[in-house]
């Protein structure tokens, strides 16, 4: 949820290290930023939805389900009569940036053109008028785009016999 810009980045230098106290407040920060980000999405799915008859069904599922590979289940347009946006919501501050898992690009995968990837620039997010960057397709539009640059952060490593 948070960009490598951001001044709480990972780093390979000795310079990052961080004591657990450190980490754990780093881990309350993100987490406060993440649900701050999501619960401004779901204030603003619920305007550009305001005329859906089920707008108050659209909701934040990440607390309850953090598996799904996305925060918040919506509606396409005023003629979906079943959940159809699925939305991983991702903020970011100076630099457009963010950590993407091995989950979230999956379930990208598997629900295609109906996955959304909604940035927030936290920078921006209290001006009026303010609209998030939106991508639909997701997988399509960002895994699979060579301007997006994907780096690893960490591997799974497992002996083979």
């Amino acid at each position: 949820i948070i960009n490598k810009g951001d001044e709480y980045s990972s780093g390979d230098s000795h310079h990052n290290d961080m004591t657990l106290e450190e980490l754990l407040s780093l881990n309350d920060h993100l987490r406060k930023i993440g649900k701050e980000a999501e619960d401004w999405i779901l204030a603003y799915e619920k305007e550009r939805m305001r005329n859906h008859t089920l707008v108050d069904m659209i909701k934040i599922i990440s607390e309850h389900s953090v598996k799904s590979g996305y925060d918040i289940i919506s509606f396409e347009n005023t003629d979906s009569v079943e959940y159809d946006r699925y939305i991983e919501v991702k903020s970011y501050s100076k630099n457009l940036g963010f950590y993407w898992s091995k989950n979230e690009v999956n379930t990208a995968r598997k629900k295609g053109q109906n996955y959304c990837l909604y940035l927030v620039n936290r920078d921006k997010m209290e001006e009026n008028g303010y609209v998030p960057t939106i991508i639909t397709n997701a997988f399509f539009n960002v895994f699979q785009n060579e301007n997006w640059q994907k780096e690893a952060e960490t591997y799974f490593v497992k002996h083979s016999k």
